[in-house]
């Protein structure tokens, strides 16, 4: 289905030991869509051969292999840790929902979500990348959250940076799985610097009211505030925002420097084969679809159609999300858009997560998928938590609010057989295509 060449062709491995093993195996004709290529070079990792895919940084390939490495080249081996993966994302929502909003319900409200989204369900079934990129995104902004919401100087200095760590840290992981975390860093920044921003603002107060008539004691952290929570956090900035995450990025090519024959120059060559890849990229795709359709889910992508069944039945696999949670998000997020004009901060980061994330898809003339959006997702969702937070506090009904949740876990029941491979009757799976370019 992705229009890859057949599994027999992609085996003209080197090592005739190892095309043996492949071949005995069968291991590779169970493969969806980009498994083909994921798996595959998680084993070459695991054995020291000379990647077939070097398309993308390693780190997702190198987290598949972890699975192979236990469980064997089999497709429980290859997908067992994407699905860990996936079942993190449902506890890192709750709790990304109850930082954002301060109450356990709505953390419940945005688990809820992820975990009965029907692209959440499918991405991380499979052995791809896009699932480890997510999360490292979501937790890249999860800590930088921690840092925006909060005073530096109220919680100390060396405490302040804990969470900058974490967050440059994260990015990194996500840059070694991925390019399209990059994307993100932007949105970092902005983010940092209105922190800064809204902090010096508070330093200027405070020293006016220290000094002007009637003034009272100075805080204690106003002495500090410049060389301290301003200049040396910057100066810290450098280390974990540019060189940890590269340190990171270089180490997750520790599996490449193993390979006999190979060097670090051969890294840096890859760099440069991968941009002129990417930048140049000229294929097109049946189900490819361009970043505006993405939201109104106008284009899924299908991953398996089953063969060798019952006469009227059918099994498919396609990735696509919850029409109650994806069709939902897009005014969600306007509301959000305007709470951040009126200067709601929860509201403002979201809203320069999502733009951040998806903005450099405007400019990218390459084919592209409709799972390309799925790190944007969940910060999408958070938008719909906080449409439910403002219903309940204006004194909107409880009834509707559940009422919304049990519509977003009947959807998914309904839809379940489209993304899980369930065989059913292809009547029912046409019941399913509720628009035209629905094709799974």
């Amino acid at each position: 289905l992705d229009g890859t060449p057949a599994a027999g062709d992609l085996l003209n491995l080197a090592d005739e030991q190892h095309l043996v093993q492949y071949r005995q195996g069968d291991y590779m004709t169970s493969t969806y869509f980009d498994e083909i290529y994921h798996a595959r070079t998680a084993y070459e990792h695991l054995n020291r051969i000379k990647p077939y895919e070097w398309t993308h940084p390693p780190l997702g390939k190198i987290l598949i292999a972890i699975g192979i490495s236990i469980f064997g080249m089999n497709t429980f081996g290859w997908r067992i840790v994407g699905t860990i993966t996936g079942a993190l994302l449902i506890p890192l929502m709750y709790m990304f929902g109850k930082k954002l909003f301060r109450k356990s319900f709505y953390g419940f409200c945005a688990a809820f979500l992820m975990m009965f989204d029907l692209m959440h369900f499918a991405q991380t079934r499979i052995a791809t990348i896009d699932s480890y990129t997510t999360l490292f995104v979501i937790l890249m902004y999860y800590y930088m959250a921690d840092y925006y919401l909060q005073k530096s100087y109220e919680k100390g200095f060396y405490s302040s940076l804990k969470p900058l760590f974490l967050s440059g840290l994260f990015f990194g992981l996500g840059a070694a799985a991925k390019w399209s975390a990059l994307y993100g860093a932007p949105g970092l920044a902005v983010l940092f610097f209105l922190a800064k921003y809204n902090e010096y603002q508070d330093y200027k107060k405070a020293k006016v009211l220290s000094t002007g008539k009637g003034a009272g004691s100075a805080p204690v952290w106003i002495q500090t505030f410049m060389p301290l929570y301003m200049w040396k956090t910057m100066l810290y900035c450098v280390l974990f925002f540019i060189i940890i995450p590269a340190a990171v990025y270089l180490l997750s090519y520790i599996p490449y420097l193993m390979v006999p024959g190979m060097e670090f120059s051969d890294i840096l060559n890859y760099q440069k084969s991968m941009y002129r890849y990417h930048s140049g990229l000229e294929s097109t795709h049946s189900f490819q679809s361009d970043w505006w359709t993405w939201p109104l889910m106008i284009r899924p992508i299908w991953y398996y159609q089953g063969k060798d069944l019952a006469e009227g039945m059918a099994s498919t696999i396609a990735s696509f999300g919850n029409p109650a949670v994806w069709w939902a998000a897009i005014p969600a997020f306007f509301a959000a858009v305007r709470a951040a004009w009126r200067k709601n901060k929860a509201m403002i980061f979201i809203v320069i997560a999502v733009l951040s994330l998806y903005a450099p898809w405007i400019l990218i003339s390459r084919s592209a998928f409709i799972y390309h959006f799925f790190p944007m997702v969940p910060f999408m969702m958070l938008a719909i938590v906080y449409v439910i937070k403002v219903w309940r506090e204006k004194g909107g009904s409880m009834k509707y609010i559940y009422g919304y949740l049990g519509l977003v876990l009947i959807l998914f029941i309904m839809f379940y057989p489209a993304v899980s491979a369930l065989v059913v009757p292809q009547s029912y799976i046409r019941f399913l295509r509720w628009l035209p370019s629905w094709v799974f």
